[in-house]
């Protein structure tokens, strides 16, 4: 069933294409709320409220973007929504889990050695904290990009902005980075 298929029965609440729907884009809405939120449970219960607010709001789907376009727009607002909320509640709480899925996306290299493994889960937890200091449109270009594999262009539709934007974005992300992990590491030398 491709996608306007799946809108048309979405739109007369027909079952099976929202089973068609969860089965097409269930796994990549999670892996993208995923790469905000950094625990699977979480990501689950986002990607579980996007598609519901899916089921309820197809009508006012108007098709200017692919479906999988608004998919991802859901997801990442949606996991900018849940950090929002989840910082103001636990205004210190640090992102604990590692950067591990099914697709070994941001996945760091383990060894038996407990020394590597500690080492291993410290530059995961490392990462999480200074990705989640960029900037939103940042963070959301870069997980896109290095997590879900999106070309630019692809990015760009889903932060409704240009192809040429997404690029600088991802640029500053990188830079920006750099530039925390160096300010890290020089300040325990």
């Amino acid at each position: 069933m491709n996608d306007d298929i799946i809108i048309k029965k979405l739109r007369e609440k027909k079952e099976q294409a929202f089973a068609t729907l969860l089965n097409h884009y269930r796994r990549r809405v999670v892996n993208i709320c995923f790469g905000f939120v950094r625990n699977e449970q979480d990501a689950e219960e986002i990607a579980q409220e996007v598609f519901l607010e899916v089921y309820r709001t197809i009508d006012k789907f108007n098709g200017e973007v692919p479906l999988k376009v608004w998919l991802y727009r859901l997801s990442t607002q949606r996991s900018i929504d849940f950090i929002r909320t989840k910082t103001r509640k636990k205004r210190w709480s640090g992102l604990k889990n590692l950067f591990l899925d099914d697709d070994n996306h941001w996945q760091l290299s383990g060894d038996s050695d407990a020394s590597q493994q500690m080492e291993t889960k410290e530059l995961a937890q490392l990462l999480a904290t200074v990705i989640a200091r960029l900037p939103e449109r940042q963070q959301k270009a870069f997980i896109l990009s290095r997590n879900e594999g999106l070309s630019n262009a692809e990015i760009g539709k889903v932060l409704n902005s240009t192809e040429s934007a997404v690029e600088s974005l991802i640029s500053r992300a990188n830079r920006r980075l750099r530039e925390l992990l160096n300010n890290y590491y020089n300040s325990r030398s």
